[in-house]
């Protein structure tokens, strides 16, 4: 009994020794089991971390994408429509091109048709001058030469200028006629403005005068005082007088003398002797300030008198007719008168 003990104890120390080797190994074992097991954690987290943030940049680049994708829709889109445009400009201006060549077509058209009228209308005077000729008298066919020439002759018109004191034709300008502003303190002025506020109220009042120059109108008058002259066996009386009409008009009077086609109120035209009788007319005038009236030259031969009413209308027996006073004259016959002064005033009328 007392040796078994002795026998135990290195049986036991041996025990705890493995017990105690066994313990350790366990512990290196586990602490190797939690220390791969927190490794593996981590990299898990890691993949974790990475695949979100993976996530993150795939949903960025998808979200880049479909912006890309609505932007590339955007811009087929605009093209498309921009190619639409242009094609429907480019139509427009087909169409417009060929309105444009239909329009100017027409143009062309007219301008033949007017040019065969003129053609016809020419062939028609030359027909008509050469009637003339063959049946008229040597002395009636040179006067008619003359009036149907006289605007391609220059050397006759030059003669027949220096014959009423006129310069030539080489020394005026394009336009057939001239306009001369007069000095106010000019004779000329003086006398004209003489006429107007002898018969004018005292509200209106002269800003400008012009003396027109017209060598064409001076023939024609002076070979109308000659008719006059021949028909009536007595000298024609000449007289000033004044003719209201409004500036529009004032162009043609003065290129193609009074024209009584163009008559607003009858088959005549209307002087009168006195300027406030003058400011009535062009009915315009009665609203403008600025106003304008022609101081005329104008033959005056055989004259009926009639009543105001008839002024207007065609004389059985000569070019002029007047009224009982005298101071409305109405002629007929074109070339007797002429435009020698244009009268710029204003004011209004008092009513």
């Amino acid at each position: 009994m007392g040796s078994s003990p002795s026998k135990d104890e290195p049986k036991d120390a041996q025990t705890e020794a493995r017990e105690k080797d066994r313990r350790e190994d366990e512990g290196r074992i586990h602490a190797q089991t939690e220390k791969a097991y927190l490794e593996e954690k981590a990299r898990r987290l890691a993949l974790e971390k990475q695949l979100e943030s993976n996530n993150i940049k795939l949903a960025e680049a998808k979200a880049e994408a479909q912006i890309k994708h609505k932007f590339v829709d955007r811009a087929f889109a605009a093209a498309a429509k921009w190619q639409t445009c242009l094609e429907e400009q480019q139509e427009l201006q087909q169409q417009k091109l060929q309105i444009q060549l239909e329009g100017e077509r027409i143009q062309l058209e007219k301008q033949q048709l007017k040019l065969k009228v003129q053609r016809m209308e020419l062939e028609s005077q030359y027909l008509e001058l050469n009637g003339m000729k063959q049946k008229a008298e040597e002395k009636t066919f040179l006067k008619c030469l003359i009036k149907s020439q006289v605007a391609l002759n220059m050397e006759l018109l030059n003669q027949l200028l220096q014959v009423f004191h006129q310069k030539p034709l080489a020394d005026r300008p394009a336009k057939p006629y001239e306009e001369k502003i007069l000095n106010k303190k000019s004779s000329q002025y003086q006398n004209v403005f003489g006429l107007f506020e002898r018969s004018c109220k005292s509200c209106f009042t002269i800003t400008q005068i012009r003396q027109i120059v017209n060598p064409f109108h001076v023939i024609q008058y002076n070979i109308m005082k000659m008719k006059y002259r021949k028909i009536n066996r007595k000298e024609p009386q000449k007289h000033s007088m004044f003719h209201g009409t409004k500036q529009e008009h004032l162009d043609g009077i003065c290129r193609y003398n009074f024209d009584k086609s163009k008559a607003v109120n009858g088959m005549g035209i209307s002087f009168v002797r006195y300027s406030y009788f003058a400011t009535h007319f062009h009915k315009d005038n009665k609203k403008r300030n600025e106003k304008v009236m022609i101081l005329a030259n104008v033959l005056i031969g055989e004259t009926e008198v009639v009543q105001p009413k008839l002024l207007n209308q065609l004389p059985s027996k000569s070019y002029t007719t007047t009224n009982e006073k005298g101071n409305v004259i109405v002629k007929f016959d074109d070339a007797s008168c002429y435009p020698h002064y244009i009268i710029y005033y204003q004011g209004l009328h008092p009513n």
